[in-house]
């Protein structure tokens, strides 16, 4: 069952649609009410904590995830990655630290690609949004570009969450130092395109 089902909402329920759901629930629930419980209560709210709250939304959409890790703990597991790239030897001849370096700067260059693409998508849609009118009802040609339009904006943000991660992990590298520059055991090789998991 999913935090949308717990709710009551369809997963395209917009944030009002989610916010009324919420009172409507916990008004029926309540375990001050009559014949309210606890429990459904306790669902009902952490449903609404999720669903509730755009940023923990989208993340619950796109991993299935209630939970958002911390910045911290984030940095901690992409760091680990990192460094365990490094012991495979997927990094390139030299000083680790600086092919490190060179894989998150690449990293970010994609990033910033995938970013223009999309905004240039939203632009594009933001124009096109208006273009078809009905003359009575829903005018789902609308609907269907605001939806579009907010998936653009959230993969906007991520990709600047993104980009703000590659760049504190190499803030995070100015901390270590290659000590075995130079000694051949410590070469390593690298293929020209790689970049992040």
């Amino acid at each position: 069952m999913s935090l949308y089902d717990d709710l009551g909402v369809a997963a395209e329920a917009s944030q009002d649609d989610v916010k009324a759901a919420y009172r409507k629930a916990a008004m029926r629930h309540h375990p001050d009410r009559a014949g309210g419980c606890a429990g459904t209560m306790q669902t009902v709210q952490a449903a609404y904590d999720v669903l509730g709250d755009k940023t923990k939304r989208d993340h619950y959409d796109r991993t299935g995830q209630s939970d958002i890790p911390d910045k911290q703990s984030q940095l901690q597991q992409r760091m680990m990655q990192l460094f365990d790239m490094a012991l495979d030897g997927q990094l390139g001849d030299g000083d680790m630290v600086d092919a490190m370096k060179d894989l998150l700067h690449r990293t970010v260059g994609q990033i910033r690609h995938k970013k223009i693409l999309r905004e240039k998508d939203m632009v594009r849609l933001t124009k096109w949004s208006s273009r078809l009118t009905i003359k009575s009802g829903d005018n789902l040609y609308r609907q269907l570009a605001a939806t579009k339009i907010a998936q653009c904006e959230s993969d906007i943000a991520e990709y600047d969450a993104e980009i703000d991660m590659q760049f504190t992990i190499i803030e995070e590298l100015q901390n270590y130092e290659d000590a075995g520059l130079g000694t051949p055991e410590y070469q390593f090789s690298v293929s020209p395109g790689s970049a992040m998991p």
